[in-house]
């Protein structure tokens, strides 16, 4: 089976695509894939997006004490 995803070519011998090292795609029939993702740590996700809002409300903050000087 040959494929494209996001401009990216993938072949495979069965149905089954591996889209990065933890997400793999099974192409069930046109238009429909199953995507699943293995050996994901939820708790760096947790930490990085609880980082990125921490920095977020420092910037908002920063700029709502500065905008009007």
């Amino acid at each position: 089976m040959l494929d494209k995803v996001n401009s990216i070519d993938y072949s495979s011998e069965s149905n089954n695509i591996n889209l990065s090292s933890t997400v793999k795609a099974s192409l069930n029939s046109t238009g429909n894939a199953e995507i699943s993702a293995n050996n994901i740590d939820s708790s760096k996700i947790i930490s990085v997006v609880k980082k990125f809002t921490n920095d977020y409300n420092k910037a908002v903050n920063f700029l709502e004490d500065n905008s009007s000087k």
